[in-house]
Protein backbone atom coordinates (compact mmCIF):
# COMPACT_ATOMS: atom_id res chain seq x y z
CA UNK A 1 0.00 0.00 0.00
CA UNK A 2 3.14 2.25 1.04
CA UNK A 3 4.39 1.76 -2.37
CA UNK A 4 1.26 2.84 -4.26
CA UNK A 5 0.85 5.97 -2.37
CA UNK A 6 4.39 6.94 -3.38
CA UNK A 7 3.59 6.20 -7.18
CA UNK A 8 0.30 8.20 -7.11
CA UNK A 9 2.32 11.02 -5.29
CA UNK A 10 5.15 11.13 -7.99
CA UNK A 11 2.67 11.09 -10.96
CA UNK A 12 1.00 13.97 -9.24
CA UNK A 13 4.14 15.70 -8.77
CA UNK A 14 5.43 15.22 -12.35
CA UNK A 15 2.04 16.35 -13.75
CA UNK A 16 2.18 19.45 -12.33
CA UNK A 17 5.75 20.18 -13.22
CA UNK A 18 4.91 19.98 -16.57
CA UNK A 19 1.93 21.30 -16.68
CA UNK A 20 3.74 24.59 -14.95
CA UNK A 21 6.49 24.28 -17.84
CA UNK A 22 3.78 24.31 -20.58
CA UNK A 23 1.62 27.27 -19.03
CA UNK A 24 4.96 28.95 -18.55
CA UNK A 25 6.16 28.61 -22.63
CA UNK A 26 2.36 29.88 -23.58
CA UNK A 27 3.04 32.85 -21.42
CA UNK A 28 6.19 33.57 -22.96
CA UNK A 29 4.92 32.90 -26.63
CA UNK A 30 2.18 35.54 -25.95
CA UNK A 31 4.24 38.23 -24.17
CA UNK A 32 6.32 38.21 -27.44
CA UNK A 33 3.73 39.57 -29.71
CA UNK A 34 2.90 42.22 -26.76
CA UNK A 35 6.86 43.20 -26.29
CA UNK A 36 6.76 43.19 -30.44
CA UNK A 37 4.03 46.02 -30.65
CA UNK A 38 5.42 47.96 -27.28
CA UNK A 39 8.84 48.50 -29.63
CA UNK A 40 7.69 49.72 -32.59
CA UNK A 41 5.76 52.66 -30.26
CA UNK A 42 8.24 52.79 -27.81
CA UNK A 43 9.51 56.32 -27.01
CA UNK A 44 7.17 59.56 -28.04
CA UNK A 45 6.62 58.10 -31.30
CA UNK A 46 3.00 59.17 -32.21
CA UNK A 47 0.64 57.73 -34.90
CA UNK A 48 -1.91 60.95 -35.30
CA UNK A 49 -0.87 64.84 -35.56
CA UNK A 50 -3.64 66.40 -34.68
CA UNK A 51 -3.82 69.68 -35.58
CA UNK A 52 -6.65 72.87 -35.72
CA UNK A 53 -7.95 75.08 -38.58
CA UNK A 54 -10.19 77.71 -39.14
CA UNK A 55 -13.82 77.30 -40.91
CA UNK A 56 -15.36 80.20 -42.39
CA UNK A 57 -19.20 79.66 -40.52
CA UNK A 58 -20.87 81.59 -43.68
CA UNK A 59 -18.38 80.44 -46.50
CA UNK A 60 -20.40 82.68 -48.83
CA UNK A 61 -20.46 85.94 -46.91
CA UNK A 62 -18.72 88.32 -49.60
CA UNK A 63 -17.18 91.89 -47.99
CA UNK A 64 -16.57 93.25 -51.26
CA UNK A 65 -20.64 92.91 -51.98
CA UNK A 66 -21.73 94.36 -48.26
CA UNK A 67 -19.16 97.26 -48.96
CA UNK A 68 -17.24 100.16 -47.47
CA UNK A 69 -20.41 102.28 -49.09
CA UNK A 70 -23.29 99.82 -47.29
CA UNK A 71 -21.89 100.44 -44.21
CA UNK A 72 -21.75 103.84 -44.66
CA UNK A 73 -25.33 104.08 -45.28
CA UNK A 74 -25.92 102.15 -42.13
CA UNK A 75 -27.94 102.79 -39.60
CA UNK A 76 -26.66 103.04 -35.79
CA UNK A 77 -28.04 100.00 -34.13
CA UNK A 78 -30.61 100.90 -31.57
CA UNK A 79 -29.47 99.78 -27.99
CA UNK A 80 -33.17 98.95 -27.00
CA UNK A 81 -33.23 95.90 -29.38
CA UNK A 82 -29.71 94.18 -27.71
CA UNK A 83 -28.50 91.87 -27.74
CA UNK A 84 -29.24 90.77 -31.16
CA UNK A 85 -28.96 87.08 -32.15
CA UNK A 86 -29.37 85.25 -34.83
CA UNK A 87 -32.48 83.71 -35.99
CA UNK A 88 -31.43 80.28 -35.84
CA UNK A 89 -30.48 79.69 -32.23
CA UNK A 90 -28.64 76.19 -33.33
CA UNK A 91 -25.55 78.31 -34.91
CA UNK A 92 -22.57 77.99 -33.14
CA UNK A 93 -23.55 75.90 -30.61
CA UNK A 94 -20.27 73.62 -29.43
CA UNK A 95 -18.01 75.84 -31.85
CA UNK A 96 -14.61 77.45 -30.20
CA UNK A 97 -14.37 80.52 -32.06
CA UNK A 98 -11.33 81.85 -33.23
CA UNK A 99 -11.80 85.18 -34.99
CA UNK A 100 -14.58 87.80 -36.37
CA UNK A 101 -14.95 90.25 -38.65
CA UNK A 102 -17.07 93.37 -38.33
CA UNK A 103 -18.24 96.21 -40.42
CA UNK A 104 -17.51 99.01 -38.38
CA UNK A 105 -19.63 102.06 -39.46
CA UNK A 106 -17.70 104.56 -36.99
CA UNK A 107 -15.90 104.32 -33.12
CA UNK A 108 -15.82 106.70 -30.46
CA UNK A 109 -12.46 107.40 -30.52
CA UNK A 110 -9.13 105.84 -32.42
CA UNK A 111 -7.53 104.53 -29.67
CA UNK A 112 -7.15 100.93 -27.91
CA UNK A 113 -10.50 101.13 -25.90
CA UNK A 114 -12.85 100.98 -28.85
CA UNK A 115 -15.12 97.78 -28.05
CA UNK A 116 -18.13 95.89 -28.63
CA UNK A 117 -20.16 93.09 -26.66
CA UNK A 118 -20.44 89.19 -27.64
CA UNK A 119 -22.52 87.27 -25.05
CA UNK A 120 -22.60 83.60 -24.62
CA UNK A 121 -27.00 82.83 -24.24
CA UNK A 122 -29.35 80.20 -23.78
CA UNK A 123 -30.49 78.55 -26.51
CA UNK A 124 -33.52 76.90 -25.37
CA UNK A 125 -34.92 80.49 -24.09
CA UNK A 126 -34.52 81.56 -27.30
CA UNK A 127 -36.55 78.91 -28.95
CA UNK A 128 -39.15 79.11 -26.19
CA UNK A 129 -39.64 83.23 -27.00
CA UNK A 130 -38.28 83.76 -23.24
CA UNK A 131 -35.43 86.12 -21.93
CA UNK A 132 -32.18 84.58 -22.83
CA UNK A 133 -30.31 83.29 -20.10
CA UNK A 134 -26.69 85.12 -20.24
CA UNK A 135 -24.41 82.41 -19.50
CA UNK A 136 -20.92 84.08 -20.49
CA UNK A 137 -20.32 88.00 -21.42
CA UNK A 138 -16.76 89.46 -23.12
CA UNK A 139 -16.23 92.86 -24.10
CA UNK A 140 -14.10 92.63 -27.18
CA UNK A 141 -11.66 95.42 -28.04
CA UNK A 142 -10.77 96.25 -31.18
CA UNK A 143 -7.19 96.53 -32.65
CA UNK A 144 -6.01 100.06 -33.33
CA UNK A 145 -4.31 99.73 -36.38
CA UNK A 146 -7.28 98.25 -38.39
CA UNK A 147 -9.27 101.57 -37.33
CA UNK A 148 -7.20 103.99 -39.78
CA UNK A 149 -7.13 107.89 -38.45
CA UNK A 150 -10.84 109.11 -38.39
CA UNK A 151 -13.60 107.82 -35.92
CA UNK A 152 -15.22 107.14 -39.19
CA UNK A 153 -14.10 104.08 -40.33
CA UNK A 154 -16.75 102.19 -42.84
CA UNK A 155 -14.87 99.04 -43.28
CA UNK A 156 -14.39 95.34 -42.08
CA UNK A 157 -12.63 95.04 -39.31
CA UNK A 158 -10.95 91.44 -37.81
CA UNK A 159 -10.69 91.08 -34.55
CA UNK A 160 -8.37 87.76 -33.18
CA UNK A 161 -10.36 85.91 -30.63
CA UNK A 162 -7.88 82.94 -29.40
CA UNK A 163 -7.17 84.89 -26.31
CA UNK A 164 -10.51 85.27 -24.89
CA UNK A 165 -11.35 81.58 -24.94
CA UNK A 166 -15.12 81.58 -26.14
CA UNK A 167 -15.86 77.96 -26.40
CA UNK A 168 -19.57 77.29 -26.26
CA UNK A 169 -22.07 74.23 -25.26
CA UNK A 170 -24.51 72.58 -26.79
CA UNK A 171 -27.34 74.03 -25.94
CA UNK A 172 -25.99 77.93 -26.45
CA UNK A 173 -25.63 80.30 -29.06
CA UNK A 174 -23.98 83.88 -29.43
CA UNK A 175 -25.96 87.21 -29.12
CA UNK A 176 -24.07 90.91 -29.50
CA UNK A 177 -24.55 94.67 -28.73
CA UNK A 178 -25.18 96.48 -25.60
CA UNK A 179 -26.08 100.11 -25.14
CA UNK A 180 -22.15 100.45 -23.75
CA UNK A 181 -21.02 99.37 -26.94
CA UNK A 182 -18.38 102.83 -28.49
CA UNK A 183 -18.60 100.57 -32.10
CA UNK A 184 -21.66 101.45 -33.80
CA UNK A 185 -22.50 98.66 -36.93
CA UNK A 186 -23.54 99.04 -40.40
CA UNK A 187 -26.00 97.32 -41.26
CA UNK A 188 -28.37 96.39 -44.55
CA UNK A 189 -32.12 95.90 -44.88
CA UNK A 190 -31.29 94.37 -48.50
CA UNK A 191 -33.21 91.13 -48.88
CA UNK A 192 -30.56 89.81 -51.58
CA UNK A 193 -27.73 90.48 -49.48
CA UNK A 194 -26.16 86.84 -48.23
CA UNK A 195 -24.12 86.48 -45.40
CA UNK A 196 -24.62 86.76 -41.53
CA UNK A 197 -28.28 88.15 -41.09
CA UNK A 198 -29.20 88.72 -37.45
CA UNK A 199 -32.90 88.88 -38.05
CA UNK A 200 -34.25 88.41 -34.91
CA UNK A 201 -34.09 91.38 -32.18
CA UNK A 202 -34.12 90.14 -28.63
CA UNK A 203 -33.70 92.46 -25.39
CA UNK A 204 -32.86 91.22 -22.21
CA UNK A 205 -35.90 91.62 -20.79
CA UNK A 206 -38.67 91.16 -23.06
CA UNK A 207 -37.68 88.81 -26.67
CA UNK A 208 -39.07 90.09 -29.49
CA UNK A 209 -40.52 87.37 -32.24
CA UNK A 210 -38.55 87.12 -35.83
CA UNK A 211 -39.55 88.82 -38.91
CA UNK A 212 -37.32 91.92 -39.04
CA UNK A 213 -35.67 92.87 -42.13
CA UNK A 214 -32.94 94.47 -39.78
CA UNK A 215 -29.47 92.15 -40.93
CA UNK A 216 -25.97 93.11 -39.49
CA UNK A 217 -23.29 90.76 -41.24
CA UNK A 218 -20.93 89.27 -39.02
CA UNK A 219 -17.72 87.12 -40.82
CA UNK A 220 -17.33 84.19 -38.09
CA UNK A 221 -14.56 81.86 -37.79
CA UNK A 222 -14.40 79.06 -35.63
CA UNK A 223 -11.70 76.17 -34.85
CA UNK A 224 -11.61 73.32 -36.60
CA UNK A 225 -9.94 69.91 -35.47
CA UNK A 226 -8.14 67.78 -38.00
CA UNK A 227 -5.93 64.73 -37.89
CA UNK A 228 -2.90 63.94 -39.93
CA UNK A 229 -2.18 59.90 -39.95
CA UNK A 230 1.56 59.44 -39.93
CA UNK A 231 2.41 56.55 -42.40
CA UNK A 232 4.05 53.70 -40.93
CA UNK A 233 6.35 52.71 -43.92
CA UNK A 234 7.32 56.95 -43.28
CA UNK A 235 8.31 56.33 -39.46
CA UNK A 236 10.19 52.94 -40.64
CA UNK A 237 12.43 54.91 -42.88
CA UNK A 238 13.07 58.08 -41.01
CA UNK A 239 13.46 56.16 -37.54
CA UNK A 240 17.01 57.12 -36.12
CA UNK A 241 17.93 59.33 -38.28
CA UNK A 242 19.88 62.33 -37.43
CA UNK A 243 18.27 65.38 -37.73
CA UNK A 244 19.43 69.33 -37.02
CA UNK A 245 18.35 72.42 -37.94
CA UNK A 246 19.42 75.69 -38.90
CA UNK A 247 16.92 78.43 -38.16
CA UNK A 248 16.14 81.57 -36.25
CA UNK A 249 13.53 82.61 -33.43
CA UNK A 250 10.75 80.32 -34.74
CA UNK A 251 12.87 77.32 -34.14
CA UNK A 252 14.67 78.02 -30.73
CA UNK A 253 13.54 76.32 -27.58
CA UNK A 254 15.87 76.91 -24.14
CA UNK A 255 18.16 73.71 -23.12
CA UNK A 256 17.81 72.84 -27.12
CA UNK A 257 19.48 75.29 -29.43
CA UNK A 258 21.25 76.65 -27.31
CA UNK A 259 23.06 73.37 -25.65
CA UNK A 260 26.76 73.29 -26.57
CA UNK A 261 27.27 69.98 -23.63
CA UNK A 262 26.17 67.19 -26.15
CA UNK A 263 25.84 68.87 -29.35
CA UNK A 264 27.51 70.84 -31.24
CA UNK A 265 30.18 73.14 -29.27
CA UNK A 266 29.52 76.47 -30.46
CA UNK A 267 25.72 77.12 -29.92
CA UNK A 268 25.82 77.53 -26.29
CA UNK A 269 25.37 81.17 -26.76
CA UNK A 270 22.74 81.06 -29.13
CA UNK A 271 19.74 83.43 -28.42
CA UNK A 272 16.65 82.07 -27.60
CA UNK A 273 13.05 82.85 -28.29
CA UNK A 274 11.02 80.13 -26.48
CA UNK A 275 11.21 79.14 -22.99
CA UNK A 276 8.43 77.74 -22.44
CA UNK A 277 6.74 81.20 -22.71
CA UNK A 278 5.81 83.35 -25.35
CA UNK A 279 3.02 80.83 -26.83
CA UNK A 280 5.09 77.56 -26.50
CA UNK A 281 4.79 75.71 -22.88
CA UNK A 282 6.69 72.96 -23.63
CA UNK A 283 9.55 71.86 -26.45
CA UNK A 284 6.99 69.12 -27.88
CA UNK A 285 5.03 72.07 -29.12
CA UNK A 286 7.31 73.21 -31.42
CA UNK A 287 7.45 71.83 -35.18
CA UNK A 288 10.36 70.33 -35.01
CA UNK A 289 10.00 68.11 -31.62
CA UNK A 290 7.03 67.47 -33.11
CA UNK A 291 8.40 66.35 -36.43
CA UNK A 292 11.01 64.38 -34.02
CA UNK A 293 8.09 62.53 -32.12
CA UNK A 294 5.99 61.74 -34.89
CA UNK A 295 9.06 60.57 -37.21
CA UNK A 296 11.19 58.72 -34.53
CA UNK A 297 14.10 60.76 -36.43
CA UNK A 298 16.57 61.71 -33.38
CA UNK A 299 17.79 65.46 -32.56
CA UNK A 300 21.28 66.15 -33.51
CA UNK A 301 21.94 69.70 -33.48
CA UNK A 302 18.98 72.60 -33.62
CA UNK A 303 21.37 75.82 -34.53
CA UNK A 304 18.99 78.23 -34.30
CA UNK A 305 19.23 81.73 -33.08
CA UNK A 306 16.54 84.06 -32.47
CA UNK A 307 17.17 87.29 -34.66
CA UNK A 308 20.10 86.28 -36.78
CA UNK A 309 20.05 86.72 -40.31
CA UNK A 310 20.94 84.46 -43.55
CA UNK A 311 23.83 87.71 -44.18
CA UNK A 312 25.73 87.31 -41.10
CA UNK A 313 25.80 83.89 -40.35
CA UNK A 314 25.55 82.17 -44.04
CA UNK A 315 29.15 80.87 -43.38
CA UNK A 316 29.69 80.34 -39.96
CA UNK A 317 25.79 78.82 -38.18
CA UNK A 318 25.46 77.12 -41.54
CA UNK A 319 28.38 74.97 -41.17
CA UNK A 320 27.87 74.09 -37.46
CA UNK A 321 24.88 71.19 -37.84
CA UNK A 322 27.50 68.24 -37.17
CA UNK A 323 28.11 66.78 -33.27
CA UNK A 324 31.41 67.38 -32.28
CA UNK A 325 31.41 66.82 -29.08
CA UNK A 326 31.30 63.48 -26.72
CA UNK A 327 31.22 59.86 -27.80
CA UNK A 328 28.80 60.76 -30.68
CA UNK A 329 31.18 63.20 -32.13
CA UNK A 330 31.86 63.71 -36.11
CA UNK A 331 28.16 62.09 -36.38
CA UNK A 332 26.59 64.42 -39.38
CA UNK A 333 22.97 65.10 -40.36
CA UNK A 334 20.91 62.82 -42.56
CA UNK A 335 18.24 65.41 -42.60
CA UNK A 336 18.86 69.18 -42.38
CA UNK A 337 15.80 71.32 -42.09
CA UNK A 338 16.77 75.35 -42.94
CA UNK A 339 13.91 77.36 -41.51
CA UNK A 340 15.70 80.90 -42.36
CA UNK A 341 15.56 84.30 -43.48
CA UNK A 342 12.45 86.29 -41.97
CA UNK A 343 14.73 88.78 -40.79
CA UNK A 344 16.76 89.12 -43.54
CA UNK A 345 13.67 90.35 -45.01
CA UNK A 346 11.89 92.41 -42.03
CA UNK A 347 15.33 93.93 -41.49
CA UNK A 348 15.18 95.66 -45.31
CA UNK A 349 17.03 93.18 -47.65
CA UNK A 350 16.28 93.38 -51.26
CA UNK A 351 15.13 90.58 -53.07
CA UNK A 352 18.59 90.49 -54.75
CA UNK A 353 21.16 90.38 -51.58
CA UNK A 354 18.94 87.94 -50.56
CA UNK A 355 19.11 85.48 -53.47
CA UNK A 356 22.33 85.97 -52.89
CA UNK A 357 23.03 85.19 -49.11
CA UNK A 358 20.77 82.15 -49.01
CA UNK A 359 22.82 80.90 -52.48
CA UNK A 360 25.66 80.99 -50.67
CA UNK A 361 24.24 79.27 -47.36
CA UNK A 362 22.46 76.31 -49.58
CA UNK A 363 25.71 75.50 -51.51
CA UNK A 364 27.76 75.91 -48.43
CA UNK A 365 25.21 73.49 -46.68
CA UNK A 366 25.71 70.81 -49.59
CA UNK A 367 29.44 71.23 -49.61
CA UNK A 368 29.75 70.64 -45.68
CA UNK A 369 27.38 67.56 -45.52
CA UNK A 370 27.27 66.22 -48.76
CA UNK A 371 24.87 63.28 -47.82
CA UNK A 372 21.92 65.05 -46.50
CA UNK A 373 18.82 65.88 -47.40
CA UNK A 374 18.61 69.00 -47.23
CA UNK A 375 14.55 70.41 -46.63
CA UNK A 376 14.38 74.71 -47.23
CA UNK A 377 11.14 76.11 -45.69
CA UNK A 378 9.13 79.50 -47.08
CA UNK A 379 7.60 81.97 -45.37
CA UNK A 380 4.27 82.29 -43.86
CA UNK A 381 2.45 85.63 -44.21
CA UNK A 382 3.36 87.86 -41.10
CA UNK A 383 3.20 91.36 -39.74
CA UNK A 384 5.42 92.86 -37.87
CA UNK A 385 4.86 94.90 -34.75
CA UNK A 386 7.45 97.34 -34.88
CA UNK A 387 6.72 99.93 -37.29
CA UNK A 388 9.92 101.25 -38.25
CA UNK A 389 11.09 97.63 -39.87
CA UNK A 390 9.88 96.46 -43.61
CA UNK A 391 6.01 94.63 -43.49
CA UNK A 392 6.11 92.94 -46.49
CA UNK A 393 2.98 92.99 -48.80
CA UNK A 394 1.80 89.65 -50.18
CA UNK A 395 3.16 90.28 -53.54
CA UNK A 396 6.97 91.45 -51.64
CA UNK A 397 7.25 88.41 -49.79
CA UNK A 398 6.19 86.02 -52.56
CA UNK A 399 9.32 87.56 -54.22
CA UNK A 400 11.43 86.59 -51.30
CA UNK A 401 9.33 83.35 -51.24
CA UNK A 402 10.26 82.69 -54.78
CA UNK A 403 13.76 82.71 -54.01
CA UNK A 404 13.55 79.87 -51.74
CA UNK A 405 11.47 77.94 -54.17
CA UNK A 406 14.23 78.53 -57.44
CA UNK A 407 17.35 77.68 -55.18
CA UNK A 408 15.31 75.00 -54.09
CA UNK A 409 14.68 73.34 -57.31
CA UNK A 410 18.63 74.06 -58.51
CA UNK A 411 20.04 72.10 -55.86
CA UNK A 412 20.63 68.35 -55.51
CA UNK A 413 18.81 66.45 -53.06
CA UNK A 414 17.12 69.94 -51.55
CA UNK A 415 13.30 70.07 -50.88
CA UNK A 416 10.79 72.85 -50.47
CA UNK A 417 8.24 72.68 -47.78
CA UNK A 418 6.26 75.53 -48.90
CA UNK A 419 4.50 77.16 -46.10
CA UNK A 420 2.86 80.18 -47.76
CA UNK A 421 1.17 77.42 -50.21
CA UNK A 422 0.04 74.72 -48.57
CA UNK A 423 0.42 75.37 -44.26
CA UNK A 424 -3.32 76.50 -44.73
CA UNK A 425 -1.94 79.98 -43.02
CA UNK A 426 -2.95 82.95 -44.73
CA UNK A 427 -2.96 86.84 -44.71
CA UNK A 428 -6.36 86.73 -43.82
CA UNK A 429 -5.72 84.33 -41.04
CA UNK A 430 -1.98 84.53 -39.83
CA UNK A 431 -3.58 86.54 -36.64
CA UNK A 432 -4.61 83.23 -35.48
CA UNK A 433 -1.39 80.70 -35.46
CA UNK A 434 0.65 83.72 -34.37
CA UNK A 435 1.37 84.95 -31.00
CA UNK A 436 2.53 88.13 -31.18
CA UNK A 437 0.53 89.18 -33.75
CA UNK A 438 3.70 88.90 -35.68
CA UNK A 439 5.91 86.33 -36.86
CA UNK A 440 6.66 84.07 -33.98
CA UNK A 441 3.92 80.94 -34.34
CA UNK A 442 1.73 79.98 -31.29
CA UNK A 443 0.56 76.09 -30.95
CA UNK A 444 -1.61 76.19 -33.80
CA UNK A 445 0.84 77.61 -35.60
CA UNK A 446 3.27 75.15 -34.89
CA UNK A 447 0.78 72.30 -35.88
CA UNK A 448 0.23 73.70 -39.19
CA UNK A 449 4.07 73.69 -39.56
CA UNK A 450 4.69 70.26 -38.37
CA UNK A 451 1.65 69.07 -41.13
CA UNK A 452 3.41 70.71 -43.49
CA UNK A 453 7.02 69.50 -42.87
CA UNK A 454 5.71 65.72 -42.65
CA UNK A 455 3.93 65.94 -45.45
CA UNK A 456 7.06 66.49 -47.32
CA UNK A 457 8.92 64.12 -45.92
CA UNK A 458 6.40 61.69 -47.11
CA UNK A 459 6.53 62.20 -50.55
CA UNK A 460 10.94 61.86 -50.52
CA UNK A 461 12.83 58.64 -51.02
CA UNK A 462 15.51 57.89 -48.66
CA UNK A 463 18.36 55.90 -50.10
CA UNK A 464 18.06 52.99 -47.11
CA UNK A 465 13.69 52.48 -48.65
CA UNK A 466 14.67 48.83 -50.33
CA UNK A 467 16.71 47.14 -47.38
CA UNK A 468 13.46 49.16 -45.23
CA UNK A 469 11.10 47.40 -47.50
CA UNK A 470 12.85 44.03 -46.82
CA UNK A 471 13.04 44.73 -42.99
CA UNK A 472 9.04 45.32 -43.08
CA UNK A 473 8.28 42.18 -45.10
CA UNK A 474 10.43 40.23 -42.81
CA UNK A 475 8.38 41.91 -39.67
CA UNK A 476 5.47 40.46 -41.92
CA UNK A 477 6.84 37.38 -42.05
CA UNK A 478 7.35 37.25 -38.17
CA UNK A 479 3.67 38.77 -37.71
CA UNK A 480 2.16 35.78 -39.47
CA UNK A 481 4.40 33.31 -37.75
CA UNK A 482 3.71 34.82 -34.18
CA UNK A 483 -0.03 34.22 -35.66
CA UNK A 484 0.74 30.80 -36.66
CA UNK A 485 1.68 29.97 -33.05
CA UNK A 486 -0.52 31.12 -31.44
CA UNK A 487 -3.16 29.15 -33.20
CA UNK A 488 -1.26 26.41 -32.38
CA UNK A 489 -1.59 27.19 -28.77
CA UNK A 490 -5.92 27.69 -29.21
CA UNK A 491 -6.01 24.30 -31.02
CA UNK A 492 -7.17 21.10 -28.98
CA UNK A 493 -5.89 18.72 -30.95
CA UNK A 494 -1.82 20.52 -30.78
CA UNK A 495 0.73 18.46 -29.36
CA UNK A 496 1.04 20.77 -26.81
CA UNK A 497 -2.57 21.11 -25.89
CA UNK A 498 -2.80 17.16 -26.13
CA UNK A 499 0.36 16.59 -23.40
CA UNK A 500 -1.73 19.10 -21.20
CA UNK A 501 -4.90 17.04 -20.89
CA UNK A 502 -2.58 14.42 -20.67
CA UNK A 503 -0.96 15.97 -17.74
CA UNK A 504 -4.31 16.75 -16.44
CA UNK A 505 -5.94 12.94 -16.88
CA UNK A 506 -2.78 12.01 -14.87
CA UNK A 507 -3.38 14.26 -12.11
CA UNK A 508 -6.60 13.59 -11.49
CA UNK A 509 -5.99 9.80 -11.83
CA UNK A 510 -3.02 10.32 -9.23
CA UNK A 511 -5.80 12.17 -6.96
CA UNK A 512 -8.31 9.05 -6.95
CA UNK A 513 -5.05 6.44 -6.66
CA UNK A 514 -4.34 9.08 -3.35
CA UNK A 515 -7.95 8.95 -2.23
CA UNK A 516 -8.09 4.93 -2.72
CA UNK A 517 -5.26 4.62 -0.93
CA UNK A 518 -5.85 6.26 1.86
CA UNK A 519 -9.39 4.85 2.54
CA UNK A 520 -7.89 1.26 2.48
CA UNK A 521 -5.28 2.20 4.66
CA UNK A 522 -7.99 3.44 7.29
CA UNK A 523 -9.74 -0.37 6.57
CA UNK A 524 -6.69 -1.53 6.94
CA UNK A 525 -6.11 -0.25 10.50
CA UNK A 526 -9.56 -0.75 12.03
CA UNK A 527 -9.72 -4.47 10.70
Amino acid sequence: MKKTKKIGLLVLVCSLFAMMILSNSNIQLANSNVIKSINYNEGNEQNVLNYYTEKQYFANINTTTFDNSAIAAGTVVNSAYAPFTYSNFDYFSGETLTRIGIPVKSVAAVDENQTFTLYVVNKTDLQNNQKAAITATHVIKLPKDQLGNSTTVNKWVYVDLSSYNITLSENETLAFSSSTDTVVWGYSRASNVEGFQFKTKVTLTTPTNPGSTDRIFFDIYVKEEKKLEINKDLKNKLKDINFSILGDSISTYTGYSNNSTDTNSTIGSNSVFYKGTNGITSVNDTWWMQTINHTGMKLLVNNSYSGDTIAKSHSTRALQLHDDTGSNAGTNPDVIAVYFGINDIKNGATVATFKTNYTTMINNIRNKYQDAKIFVFTHVPYKYTNASVTNPSAEVLEEFNDVIRDIADATEECYLVDLYANSGITHNNYNYYMYDVGLHPNAYGMDMITKTFIEVLDTVEFENETELDNTIQDENKNEDTNEENIEEVENPFTSTSLIKIISLVLIVGSIIVLISTFKNTKINKYE
